[in-house]
């Protein structure tokens, strides 16, 4: 195909789209944070719920957190109830919060 310029261009498919949910996860888990903010949320539609997927928000928070979180039960309770009570609307927000914390005083 020819594009308005003149120039060829490609169609990329997306390989997202054929893979099973559970297998896209798994690769999502690899991106950063800020991967997931300002890259892979711009790519399309499909991407960008998935980089906003509580689920994923809630694995990455534990996973940077908490990387050994089978040795501190009760230190994740806290953080668990303040997103389940609605204090945050999501995991990527309390993610984003805890974040700028750190980066301010820490």
């Amino acid at each position: 195909e020819k594009n308005n310029t003149g120039g060829d261009y490609c169609q990329v498919k997306d390989f997202v789209v054929g893979l099973p949910p559970e297998v896209v996860y798994l690769i999502f888990e690899y991106f950063s944070a800020q991967d997931l903010l300002l890259t892979c949320a711009r790519v399309n539609k499909l991407w960008k719920n998935i980089s906003y997927d509580d689920v994923l928000w809630r694995e990455l928070y534990f996973g940077h957190w908490y990387p050994y979180i089978e040795h501190s039960p009760f230190i994740t309770r806290s953080d668990t109830n303040l997103v389940a009570s609605g204090f945050f609307k999501s995991w990527r927000d309390f993610y984003k919060i805890r974040d700028q914390i750190e980066w301010k005083y820490f």
